[in-house]
């Protein structure tokens, strides 16, 4: 039997007098005290010094058979997480106008954009045909633009066709909102009191920052009534994901948001979370200390009970992206259909249309350039950490398909450090456990 080390395995010095081996396909850590390691690092050299340690590695997946074809069980792995028949994701963008207009949105707002009754009516018969396709659990989410704009003409007729057709054919139901948490009030809150609701709502640092970048026409700031209506919501027990958009100029506001954090009563504090995440035209080259002060927040938070969500760690393969998975589409206002909610919503971007009996005409070119694209470079089959990133989401390796190095731009140093994110969250799981 010939053995080899895996193609998964990252070796880290975390000290004096220990090394990590860390496998990405199994998810197996091995601490070793450094005076054990061969000086050599070879397969023979730790057979015969270690033999505790070989026999470790093998268990642990970083030692296997010649045969294995990990690449393929990468691949199986993708296919396993992704095709999922028993659910289905739906996001709906009633509308891609909004009431605020920060500066870092991707997307070209239309004013007065607004959903037709006859899509409305097209969306109604694509959801009963999903429903009644035999599927266990109906994701509906709402996306924009700012979504809540049409709640009365676009999400509040949406909810209560889903609802009543997956009653009917016993299907569960999730909704959720990805919103700036400005149009909420007692009337929405009280209706969607009744589903299960869950909310992604963004704040820019502290008061002063976000209503700089958060405001309503006029120049009124944002601030105090997203915190309102946040606090609505966890009263009536619906989970918030308090999304903090950070950047070198705001990080040091975030500090203001603890007075209203520390106010959460325990009651309540499972049904938020915190996640921080640097805008992407902040995203620099060189070397500051925002993602420090980042991580000092979020272990501040952590002492004040809040939970929050790490850094960044990739788990694209075992938990991909919405947009990846084959039960999902993006139905716009006006009618166009997408694979990925991070883009434009324009024509260019678009994978087919809706049409008026609730059936979909693809774009086939562009379905099978994004089925084909995702861990397709051949850069990405034997990167230490592919069986956790999976060459990234399958919009991503579309647009990377013609650059040869990584797509998502990882240096040895990147993958170090999220490998140590993961070593740490793990120990920490073990030690609350």
């Amino acid at each position: 039997m010939n053995l080899r080390q895996s193609h998964y395995n990252s070796v880290i010095h975390v000290a004096e007098a220990h090394t990590i081996i860390f496998n990405a396909l199994s998810g197996c850590f091995i601490i070793v005290r450094n005076k054990l390691l061969p000086k050599e690092w070879n397969l023979n050299s730790i057979q015969i010094e270690d033999s505790l340690l070989f026999s470790q590695m093998v268990k642990g997946g970083m030692i296997v058979e010649d045969e294995v074809d990990e690449i393929e069980l990468v691949r199986t792995k993708i296919a396993e997480s992704e095709n999922n028949a028993n659910q289905y994701i739906l996001h709906i963008n009633p509308t891609v106008d909004c009431n605020f207009r920060c500066w870092y949105c991707y997307e070209n707002h239309k004013v007065d954009s607004r959903m037709s009754k006859d899509v409305l009516e097209s969306i109604k018969a694509f959801i009963i045909h999903k429903v009644e396709e035999g599927i266990k659990v109906f994701h509906l989410d709402f996306f924009g633009g700012e979504p809540l704009l049409e709640f009365d003409n676009v999400v509040k007729p949406l909810i209560l066709t889903t609802n009543s057709h997956c009653k009917n054919n016993g299907v569960k139901l999730s909704i959720h909102f990805t919103t700036n948490g400005s149009l909420l009030n007692d009337r929405i809150i009280e209706f969607l009191a009744n589903y299960e609701c869950t909310f992604q709502i963004t704040l820019d640092g502290g008061r002063d920052t976000h209503n700089k970048t958060r405001f309503f026409k006029g120049g009124k700031g944002s601030y105090d009534l997203i915190l309102e209506n946040i606090q609505k919501l966890l009263s009536q027990k619906l989970f918030v994901q308090l999304r903090i958009n950070y950047t070198s100029s705001n990080i040091d506001s975030v500090r203001d948001m603890n007075e209203f954090l520390s106010n959460i009563s325990d009651s309540c504090k499972k049904y938020i979370n915190i996640d921080f995440q640097r805008v992407w035209q902040d995203k620099k080259q060189v070397e500051d200390n925002t993602e420090k002060k980042a991580e000092g927040l979020r272990e501040g938070l952590i002492q004040l009970g809040m939970q929050v969500v790490p850094s960044y760690l990739p788990d694209n393969v075992t938990n991909p992206c919405y947009g990846d998975k084959i039960n999902h589409l993006l139905i716009n206002y006006d009618g166009k259909v997408f694979g990925c909610t991070a883009r434009d919503f324009n024509e260019d971007n678009s994978i087919g249309c809706l049409n008026q009996d609730g059936t979909v005409s693809y774009k086939e070119t562009k379905i099978l350039q994004r089925r084909a694209a995702k861990f397709s470079k051949k850069i990405c089959h034997t990167c230490r950490i592919a069986p956790l990133c999976g060459g990234g989401c399958r919009q991503v390796a579309v647009d990377t398909l013609s650059y040869p190095g990584c797509s998502m731009g990882y240096s040895e140093e990147d993958i170090d450090k999220m490998i140590l994110q993961i070593f740490r969250k793990n120990y920490l799981n073990q030690k609350t456990d």
